[in-house]
């Protein structure tokens, strides 16, 4: 027998079934229960209600996000698996002008979007963040999501300015964690000069985070330019005056959008500007790139054949790509636009092209950055023309690289000792030379033949390349990894040894194997545990 409601499910709360998608359309379930609480109380009944029956319970945000840390079809029993929308009302938001650092206070369901606008209207803002805006605030603070920003030489750091991710931007969070009290699930205050804080900060939805109060800056006014006539050669190879790290130490704030088989990447640059300079287009708004939004007809008749019977277009894609773009940037007068933060930094729609993408984080010093990207750039050239001579094209999207700082305590306006532990930017405590992140995607179409076989390849170069004296690797969490030639996050060696050892500092995993204990604390009946997240969230051996 159907039935309209799960067994003994709150009378009061709206469930029905519904369906996940995630952002590639790769992890794709139908007939899952979603239900819809109206207030953070009932966030608890129904883990506890889940508790007793013996479900899962995973948050529903924006589902942007690549791996499968919320539900994985070949591991996970969709039919025990209740999802909570929290986009229709755990919204709530205020801000405290009082304290110093000022704060904002909102609840997880809330968009970016939507933060975004409410500081904005107060005078306030971030220093960076991702570019969709239509990102839940949950999602972004499960997975360190992160813009691009460091210090430029020229620049000093003001009150509210977080250079790493916005998990390092939280001054305090409400999660709703197991009580051996009562033996049920209660909601919690975790201060950030907590210890127990540390796990939560960057959960991979381990833990269900209701609402956090994050430290925000004076919104700043940014200039974003558009360049397209530096080659990849001069944008990425060896240090000179072209070179991308010379627009890092001038601004501070870089994006690389490199598509295959051409010569000229894409190159944004953010700079602080108090004023608008002359030339530059004011926008009240964000998402100031129709064609990032917008598929025009030739791209989509392409993808069409590449995915078919004619890969090898595949060149003539990426060429048609750039030639889209740059067009439209200046068509547009886009090419240099000046506004409030979001406005510039927003510029990712859910109707944009959508791509599956590996990523991860190299940590490293910044005076080594332009020497990575050099490897990086020389490496992706060579590995996409290995595989054209072979008549294989599994890379059809673009390489995209972001800088960002690390998450140093130092950016907090308060007194903490207590860092991300789980974040990919957490400070590396026996190299204090390392102080900086490049974050490296390759993007293809999903379902395009061959690209695992990339993607493995490409990440066994990047840990032999990069776990070395003057670097780190780490997976991006929300991205993929872990690849073996026939799919993503299934190669034990990185998920059992990689991951865990990028995270142990001084030969100790003492860290490492107390996160995991305190994240069995929280929810020891793992009401909150997916299949894949127990296998990648486990303690060690490794020294």
């Amino acid at each position: 027998m159907l039935l309209n409601r799960p067994e003994n499910f709150p009378e009061h709360i709206n469930v029905s079934k519904g369906e996940f998608v995630n952002w590639s359309k790769e992890i794709s379930e139908n007939d899952i229960w979603i239900c819809s609480p109206e207030k953070v109380g009932e966030i608890t009944e129904v883990v506890n209600w889940a508790y007793s029956h013996d479900y899962k319970v995973k948050a529903k945000g924006a589902s942007h996000n690549w791996s499968p840390l919320n539900i994985s079809p070949l591991l996970d029993d969709k039919n025990r698996i209740i999802f909570i929308d929290t986009r229709k009302s755990i919204v709530n938001v205020s801000i405290n002008e009082k304290n110093t650092p000022v704060t904002v206070t909102a609840e997880t369901g809330i968009t970016m979007d939507a933060l975004c606008d409410f500081l904005e209207d107060k005078g306030y803002g971030f220093n960076s963040m991702p570019a969709p805006g239509d990102l839940t605030l949950g999602g972004v603070l499960a997975i360190n999501g992160h813009g691009t920003s460091v210090l430029s030489t020229e620049e000093k750091r003001v009150p509210g300015q977080v250079f790493g991710s916005l998990s390092n931007a939280i001054i305090s969070l409400k999660a709703i964690v197991w009580d051996n009290l009562s033996e049920s699930y209660i909601l919690r205050e975790f201060n950030r000069n907590e210890a127990d804080i540390s796990v939560l900060l960057t959960n991979l939805g381990r833990i269900f985070i209701v609402e956090a109060t994050l430290q925000v800056m004076q919104n700043p006014r940014l200039l974003c330019e558009s360049i397209f006539h530096l080659s990849a050669d001069e944008l990425l190879g060896k240090e000179s005056k072209t070179s991308l790290s010379t627009f890092i130490n001038k601004s501070g704030r870089v994006e690389v959008i490199w598509f295959p088989f051409t010569e000229n990447p894409w190159l944004k640059v953010w700079t602080i500007a108090p004023q608008k300079p002359f030339l530059a287009r004011k926008v009240s708004s964000p998402y100031n790139y129709p064609i990032t939004d917008n598929i025009p007809e030739v791209l989509s008749d392409l993808i069409g054949l590449i995915q078919g019977s004619a890969p090898e277009l595949t060149p003539l894609f990426g060429k048609t790509q750039y030639s889209i773009t740059s067009s439209s940037v200046n068509l547009t007068l886009s090419s240099e636009i000046w506004g409030w933060s979001k406005n510039v930094l927003h510029y990712i729609k859910p109707t944009t092209l959508r791509m599956t993408a590996n990523g991860y984080a190299i940590l490293t010093r910044r005076s080594n950055i332009q020497n990575i990207l050099y490897s990086l750039s020389r490496n992706h050239s060579a590995m996409l023309e290995k595989y054209a001579r072979e008549g294989k094209y599994p890379i059809n999207g673009p390489v995209e690289i972001r800088i960002t700082g690390l998450d140093y305590l130092s950016d907090l306006d308060i007194a903490s000792n207590v860092e991300p532990s789980l974040s990919a930017l957490k400070k590396v405590a026996d190299r204090p030379d390392i102080d900086c992140a490049i974050w490296f995607d390759v993007l293809t179409m999903p379902g395009t033949s061959g690209a695992e076989e990339f993607y493995a390849e490409l990440e066994e170069w990047i840990y032999n390349q990069f776990n070395t004296d003057t670097s780190i690797v780490r997976v991006e969490w929300s991205k993929g990894w872990a690849y073996t030639s026939s799919k993503a996050w299934a190669n034990n060696d990185v998920i059992r040894n990689k991951i865990p050892a990028s995270y142990i500092t001084n030969g100790n995993n003492d860290e490492w194997n107390d996160c995991m204990q305190k994240l069995t604390q929280f929810d020891p009946h793992g009401v909150f545990l997916t299949q894949f997240v127990n296998q990648l969230l486990k303690p060690t051996d490794l020294q």
